[in-house]
């Protein structure tokens, strides 16, 4: 089976990622904002923000859509399509 290569670039994206809590903690240390890896579509991007999605159908539906805020990103870079 062949794959056809995607309309979409595949991007990774390190972003610091906000956190909370939710009841009764002991303190402010039981919460902390975490790096996280994305990878995906890219579906959009402008001066604030890239949008990322993990499924496009071939008639262009989307699933899964992430919107990073671009003050958050600390890495990108674009993934290599192999065949």
């Amino acid at each position: 089976m062949r794959v056809t290569k995607p309309d979409h670039p595949i991007i990774l994206v390190e972003w610091i990622d906000s956190a909370s809590t939710h009841g009764w903690v002991s303190g402010h240390e039981d919460s902390n904002v975490e790096v996280a890896q994305t990878v995906g579509f890219l579906v959009f991007e402008d001066k604030k923000v890239v949008k990322i999605v993990q499924t496009v159908t071939a008639d262009g539906m989307i699933d899964e859509l992430i919107c990073i805020p671009k003050f958050a990103i600390v890495a990108r870079m674009k993934v290599k399509w192999q065949t």
